[in-house]
C-alpha cells in the first residue's frame, strides 16, 4: 500500500509535493496499523524536504512510540535546531513590550528567547560550536551570561523589576566587555545602593519582628 501511495506521490508535480502531503499519507497509514510503512513514507518525504521541522517532529514521535528514543532524539535535535531561528521573534517582542511599559511581558519573553539559547548551548554546544565552543559557551550557561543574547535592555527589565541579582550579572559582564563604556558601572554602583537599602529595610523588618516575639510592641519604650 505505502509503495502504491509512494508512487502516486512521486507522479504529482513538484508544485503539488510538500511536507503536509507526506505526514497525512504517513497519518493514514498509521489508523491502519502499518507504522512501518509509515515511516518508508516520511523517509521518502525527508529525502525530498530534508530540513523540514514537521517531517522531522512527526518521525520522532514515531520512533518514540516504538521504542526507539535514541533514534527520536535524532529527529527532534532536527526541529531543536530548525526552530532556533524562530525563536528571535521572542527577542523582538521583548524590545517591542518594553517599548510599550509592559515590562513584565518583556522579561517574559526575554526568558523564553534565552532558555532556548542556553538549551541549545548545553545539548548540542559540541556537534555545533566544537568542543572549545561547548566548554566556553557551557561556562557562560551556568554563570547565567549568553555572550550575545543577555543584552543591556534585558538588564534594564530586570533592574525595573526589581530582579537586582540578575541585572547585576548583566551589568557585571557588560562592563567587563565594555570597560571604556562608565553607564554600566553607575548602574552597578546604583544596584550596590539599592541592595544596600534592601539589605536595611531587611535588618529594620527583623528587629520589628524580634521586638514583638519578644512582647514589645514597635514604637513602645522598654
Amino acid at each position: 500500500m505505502s509503495r502504491e501511495l509512494l508512487k502516486w506521490v512521486e507522479e504529482l508535480p513538484r508544485h503539488a509535493r510538500s511536507p503536509s502531503l507526506y505526514i497525512s499519507i504517513s497519518r493514514l497509514l498509521l489508523e491502519r496499523g502499518l507504522g512501518i510503512e509509515a515511516q518508508e513514507v516520511l523517509k521518502a518525504g525527508f529525502r525530498e524536504f530534508p530540513e523540514s521541522p514537521d517531517l522531522a517532529l512527526t518521525m520522532g514521535g514515531l520512533f518514540l512510540d516504538a521504542g526507539r528514543p535514541a533514534e527520536a532524539m535524532e529527529q527532534f535535535r532536527v526541529v531543536a535546531k530548525q526552530i532556533r531561528h524562530y525563536m528571535n521573534a521572542f527577542e523582538r517582542m521583548a524590545r517591542i513590550f518594553k517599548q510599550r511599559g509592559e515590562n513584565e511581558r518583556a522579561v517574559l519573553a526575554y526568558k523564553v528567547f534565552l532558555a532556548h539559547k542556553a538549551f541549545m548551548t548545553h545539548a548540542f554546544g559540541v556537534e555545533t560550536g566544537g568542543k572549545e565552543a561547548a566548554i566556553r559557551d557551557s561556562a557562560q550557561v551556568k554563570s547565567g551570561v549568553i555572550e550575545g543574547t543577555e543584552t543591556e535592555t534585558m538588564a534594564d527589565l530586570y533592574l525595573q523589576q526589581g530582579q537586582l541579582v540578575q541585572a547585576e550579572s548583566i551589568y557585571q559582564h557588560l562592563s567587563e566587555k565594555f570597560p571604556e563604556n562608565s553607564q554600566y558601572a553607575d548602574k552597578l554602583d546604583e544596584i550596590k545602593a539599592l541592595k544596600e537599602k534592601e539589605l536595611e529595610k531587611q535588618k529594620t523588618s527583623l528587629d520589628v519582628m524580634v521586638r514583638i516575639l519578644d512582647g514589645i510592641q514597635p514604637g513602645s519604650s522598654s
